[in-house]
């Protein structure tokens, strides 16, 4: 890793592409962290809960996850989105927020193609402007009962990052808001977070685990007793692979995305690819 900027932007008035500089660098990879929060109040506090996360390496190679729960109402209403075709995705109320696709990532910064915006206001996005390295990012899914996951990268990852809505396929605007979140750099440097709050209930049903023997756990939400589907450990890491073992797993194929990161091989620059 050699180069390291944060960037805050806003969304445009209007839906159309946009190029961000003022980077400094022509980044290898971007992680995005979008909470919708109006440009003209960037610190303030706000009901409804959402959020969206991506991360992104070209205009073929980027994934995103949001998740939104209305504040305030008899019966719950939540929503998840889990996508391989964007580095955006807001949702609540069964309604895409701001969303946008990695058109490129440029000599100053990278441009986005905005494709959604819900009010056509300006919206704070923070992004994570990463360069060196190597980077590999994708989706795979939860094996079927206990055994691995082999994910192949083309370098030997240093740590990787695991995402996942809890959903056997990805869609846009579905219901419930379930997400895991884990990341794991070697067999005793991991963790994993969950959290889940159920679509249509009355009285609201949400639930949250944490572990630092996981790096993935996959679960319904119960109150204070959530149930647990699928766990993954971390297993490897090799010349060109990561491994996870599940050794909880429900017979449901849930898709997980990831990005993989480690040291420039000799010989070479930044970045990789999808897988």
């Amino acid at each position: 890793l050699t180069n390291v900027f944060i960037k805050a932007i806003t969304s445009p008035a209007v839906v159309s592409a946009v190029g961000y500089t003022g980077v400094g660098f022509q980044p290898d990879c971007i992680l995005m962290f979008s909470p919708n929060a109006t440009a003209a109040a960037p610190q303030e506090a706000l009901a409804n809960a959402f959020i969206s996360m991506g991360w992104g390496m070209s205009s073929s190679s980027r994934v995103a996850v949001g998740l939104g729960s209305r504040d305030n109402i008899a019966q719950g209403q939540t929503n998840h989105s889990q996508t391989t075709s964007g580095i955006v995705q807001g949702t609540i109320s069964d309604v895409t927020l701001d969303a946008a696709d990695l058109d490129s990532l440029d000599a100053d910064g990278f441009t986005l193609d905005w494709t959604s915006l819900i009010d056509g206001l300006a919206h704070h996005h923070y992004v994570v402007c990463l360069k060196g390295g190597n980077y590999a990012l994708g989706e795979f899914s939860q094996e079927l009962a206990p055994g691995l996951s082999t994910v192949s990268v083309g370098f030997r990852p240093a740590a990787v990052l695991l995402a996942s809505v809890n959903d056997a396929s990805d869609g846009i605007n579905e219901a419930g808001n379930s997400f895991s979140l884990g990341a794991m750099s070697s067999a005793t440097a991991r963790f994993s977070l969950w959290q889940g709050d159920e679509d249509a209930a009355d009285p609201t049903d949400c639930s949250r685990d944490q572990s630092q023997s996981a790096v993935i756990k996959m679960m319904t939400q119960n109150g204070a007793t959530p149930s647990t589907e699928a766990v993954a450990d971390f297993s490897a890491f090799s010349s060109n692979s990561f491994a996870i073992n599940w050794t909880t797993a429900d017979a449901v194929a849930r898709k997980v995305l990831y990005l993989a990161m480690g040291p420039a091989t000799a010989g070479g620059g930044g970045g990789s690819g999808g897988g």
